[in-house]
């Protein structure tokens, strides 16, 4: 399967604090969909893009195309009028919706933007109408002792929605700002609190960009674990040590991203990898 990202426009309704940094340029986006068998449609905000309707329409003369996950911070959903016309196509098979946060405060110091109520509702707006619903909640210095009291509120809220955790990348604003960046010692006893309630309480919930020696005890969250690393292209740049060749998990482990090693070095990884060496 071939799988490309199309960035539709380079403008959002957000200012996130780890932005990735917007598209220099936009792709032409029939000479990309027709390369695609799974397609992501990203930005900027790709809702408010207005070409989206015409890309969309594109997209389902496509035949060859058997996936499209739609990326966007939900807030735009909560015009049900613009969602049914995105509905009506019945061509986007995923809603990602980047929700780091579901404390209202912390949103808006995130985001810097006051769109919390309508995120919340576009999201409800989404599962009212039954769709696959994925939430990213991105791992940054703000949030993460806030995990399992997020995993609480989407737990009492959207009981059966999926979430992932994504560890936040070295690019674009959080290379001006590496203090927005936990270590992965730091955050581990939040993330495996939070795994443990999600686990009690069946959620759905996979883990990006972390390697597994951080939560070995909740292994089966992590995206890696059950596909072999030869198997599959890692999304990020990601490489091994000395001591993840003793590692029980590393037939299906991808390893270290390499901007972390980079910044963090590979102390606190040696550390907790004794914990899961064979």
């Amino acid at each position: 399967m071939t799988t490309r990202i199309l960035y539709v426009n380079n403008f959002c309704n957000q200012n996130c604090i780890f932005c990735l940094g917007l598209p220099k340029k936009l792709q032409n986006f029939k000479k990309l969909i027709k390369e695609a068998d799974e397609l992501v449609i990203s930005g900027g905000e790709p809702a408010l893009s207005k070409d989206i309707f015409e890309i969309l329409d594109f997209c389902k003369s496509n035949k060859k195309i058997k996936k499209i996950e739609f990326q966007s911070n939900g807030a735009i959903f909560f015009y049900r009028n613009f969602l049914n016309k995105i509905l009506n196509l019945k061509i986007v098979n995923e809603f990602n919706i980047n929700f780091s946060s579901h404390n209202k405060e912390l949103d808006k110091e995130i985001t810097q933007a006051n769109l919390f109520e309508y995120k919340v509702k576009g999201i409800q707006n989404l599962v009212d109408a039954e769709q696959n619903v994925r939430l990213t909640f991105v791992i940054n210095k703000l949030n993460y002792g806030m995990m399992l009291d997020y995993m609480k509120f989407i737990n009492s809220k959207w009981k059966d929605i999926k979430i992932q955790f994504s560890f936040l990348q070295f690019e674009g604003k959080v290379m001006k700002n590496l203090s927005l960046v936990p270590l992965y010692s730091e955050l581990r006893p939040y993330l495996l609190k939070a795994l443990g309630f999600a686990k009690e309480n069946n959620m759905k919930v996979a883990v990006e960009n972390i390697p597994m020696c951080i939560f070995p005890e909740y292994k089966e969250f992590s995206l890696d674990f059950f596909k072999k690393p030869s198997n599959r292209k890692s999304f990020y740049p990601k490489k091994t040590i000395k001591k993840c060749s003793r590692c029980v998990l590393k037939a299906n482990c991808f390893g270290i991203p390499i901007d972390y090693l980079k910044i963090f070095g590979s102390r606190e990884i040696n550390s907790q990898l004794k914990e899961v060496q064979s």
